[in-house]
């Protein structure tokens, strides 16, 4: 890999990780600050503590489960905290003990509430840190930067004699598609789902197979938000698989054969994508989505979208793909 891509492909990834990291940084932060002026209100010293456990599992976005009764069982492996998931588990025994038990002193109680409270400061600190970190190394990669010149190639390349009428027929009909509403009896649709699936007393094999298919969703969802869902192995045969598909433009297709022969970027794009899966819940589009039409070796024209602008830089199409996934 050349050094000018390496550097771009450096500076694309930063970026995007500034961007994730801020993300996380803003919700974070107003998440203790709620928190925190939640716990001031409470006067009575274990409801307080409760409420700063219950804020801490949010704060640090802890997996948990649905429980009768209570706050949410935390699910081991569900966050990158393992030491974090046990303090907070031992506080909700010994909270729950604390009810029955008069041994358990308000000191112990006192030195429970500073240490939560302590690990959001550096939590703090931490996201403080990275941040100035990221903009360190941008503004390296800026003064290293070299303003690359004007690929005529490129020019070239992209100039084709097309079929206008067929490119505008099958722009119109992809608006049509994707504009235009598709009506639709959402009351016939939901009879039809109860009869199906055995929801209006009738069969119950049908209803079985809707719980289990319910069950089966859950454990995927639980296993898709497990730490560290990309790595060197994943990215490889994905790539592969992008080079192989005719997605993609021949400059494209070569960016990714680079990609593979340095273990440094594949690593960084792996990391970038498990901040991306790991903030699903504040995903957005962040903008308009640029809709390319390409003409296939049918001769058919396909919409096709590869988010790609001043926000999102070439080569950082390749993080972007996450955002379909």
């Amino acid at each position: 890999m050349s050094s000018s891509v390496f550097s771009e492909t450096l500076q694309a990834i930063t970026t995007t990780k500034l961007k994730e990291l801020s993300k996380k940084r803003v919700i974070f932060e107003d998440s203790k600050s709620a928190l925190i002026s939640a716990a001031k209100l409470e006067q009575n010293q274990q409801q307080r503590l409760r409420i700063l456990v219950d804020g801490v599992k949010q704060c640090f976005a802890v997996k948990t489960a649905n429980r009768r009764g209570g706050s949410g069982r935390i699910i081991c492996g569900g966050s990158n905290d393992p030491d974090l998931e046990v303090m907070l588990k031992n506080n909700e025994r010994f909270l729950e003990q604390a009810r029955f038990d008069p041994t358990v002193s308000p000191k112990l109680l006192g030195d429970w509430e500073e240490t939560l409270l302590k690990k959001l400061n550096i939590q703090s600190l931490r996201f403080q840190y990275a941040t100035l970190y990221g903009e360190l190394v941008n503004e390296w990669l800026q003064a290293e930067k070299v303003v690359p010149a004007d690929d005529a190639s490129t020019a070239s390349e992209s100039f084709e004699k097309i079929n206008r009428v067929e490119r505008d027929e099958s722009r119109a009909n992809w608006e049509k598609l994707v504009f235009e509403p598709f009506e639709t009896d959402p009351k016939a649709i939901s009879e039809y789902l109860q009869v199906l699936f055995g929801m209006n007393g009738g069969k119950s094999q049908p209803l079985k197979a809707l719980k289990a298919l319910r069950k089966s969703v859950e454990d995927f969802e639980t296993s898709l938000s497990t730490p560290g869902q990309f790595n060197d192995e994943v990215l490889r045969w994905t790539i592969n698989g992008l080079i192989g598909s005719g997605l993609l433009s021949d400059e494209k297709r070569a960016v990714l054969k680079d990609f593979l022969a340095s273990s440094v970027i594949l690593a960084e794009v792996a990391d970038v994508l498990n901040m991306r899966i790991a903030a699903i819940s504040t995903w957005s589009w962040e903008g308009e989505v640029p809709v390319e039409q390409r003409r296939h070796v049918t001769g058919a024209y396909h919409g096709e979208w590869f988010p790609s602008n001043k926000e999102n830089p070439p080569p950082c199409w390749l993080l972007s793909l996450a955002d379909f996934s």
